[in-house]
């Protein structure tokens, strides 16, 4: 089976919990990473060698992952949710 492409929307403090975990499941695949804070994508994205974008409806169009997964603070998770859902993500 393949591995699930996963899209990670937020690269703060949580995200970071969230990729130590992942690292070990050969059951995701990481293809991008999302946040609006440069420094924070730059650094993910060169940590974990995918790319870096500063909007998340465009990492979304871009990479098509098949599920996201939302590290941002919880009032923007509704739109979040909602866009990658109409984007065919789970």
């Amino acid at each position: 089976m393949s591995p699930i492409r996963l899209g990670l929307i937020g690269a703060g403090r949580i995200a970071q919990s969230y990729l130590e975990v992942l690292a070990d499941l050969d059951t995701f695949e990481l293809v991008a990473i999302a946040d609006v804070h440069p420094t924070a994508v730059e650094a993910a994205s060169t940590t974990h060698q995918v790319p870096g974008f500063g909007d998340a409806e465009l990492m979304i169009d871009s990479t098509a992952p098949d599920a996201v997964l939302i590290c941002t603070p919880p009032s923007t998770h509704a739109h979040l949710a909602c866009f990658a859902l109409q984007s065919g993500a789970a």
